[in-house]
């Protein structure tokens, strides 16, 4: 049986990934064989769709990330940029500008669990 994984580096403060190993191993009467790993300069957008659809589920705030934007935020989590202004008013305490989000805040992106 083949096992596969992903792990990825990210800076808590700054938001920013910096990349990722992808690694794993085979395993044939009981034991392990033919490990393998590389590194990646950025992780996959499998891990991407991953984190979006666990944040969903959990409804976890989103962590802005560099070159993040509403209209982009939108579109990963609702599928339509055009529902920008959602996140927007669920965050209007934090964002007084919706030209302007910082790299490491939290947002909370309303009605994700519905998928609308």
């Amino acid at each position: 049986m083949r096992y596969s994984f992903e792990t990825v580096a990210r800076s808590d403060d700054t938001g920013i990934y910096y990349g990722g190993v992808h690694w794993g191993f085979t395993i044939k009467s009981n034991k392990v064989v033919d490990e393998q790993h590389h590194v990646a300069e950025a992780p996959s957008q499998t891990f991407h769709a991953a984190v979006t659809e666990f944040n969903k589920f959990y409804k976890n705030k989103h962590v802005v990330m560099k070159g993040d934007t509403l209209w982009g935020i939108a579109e990963r989590y609702y599928g339509d940029p055009q529902k920008w202004q959602k996140i927007y008013d669920a965050n209007k305490a934090l964002i007084k500008d919706p030209n302007h989000i910082e790299t490491g805040w939290e947002l909370h992106i309303p009605d994700i669990s519905a998928g609308v």
